[in-house]
């Protein structure tokens, strides 16, 4: 009896796991498709725009060591979901990829 009962604790144990897993992963899917890409030629007209070159200058200075093409590269392959001077932008609106 206590066998059958360890068991059966194990088991819905083991399926609160998967549950878990299974809503955090469609949770993450969700934001992804509600974030729009940008493209590259969006990303070159948003190079003109102040705010935009103000922010990517505050991270750069924030972090000299990273390199801001290999971001770029990193978010048009869809290995990040925004890039990282986005939080920089003085207006949250913008945050909204202009």
């Amino acid at each position: 009896m206590a066998r059958a009962l360890r068991r059966s604790r194990y088991c819905s144990r083991s399926i609160r796991i998967r549950r878990a897993y299974r809503d955090s992963t469609k949770k993450k899917t969700n934001r992804r498709k509600n974030t729009k890409k940008l493209t590259e030629e969006e990303l070159d007209a948003l190079d003109d725009d102040l705010d935009w070159k103000h922010a990517k200058q505050q991270w750069k200075i924030d972090n000299p060591d990273d390199n801001i093409k290999a971001y770029k590269d990193w978010y048009l392959a869809g290995k990040i979901d925004e890039l990282p001077w986005e939080k920089h932008l003085p207006d949250p609106k913008k945050r909204d990829r202009i």
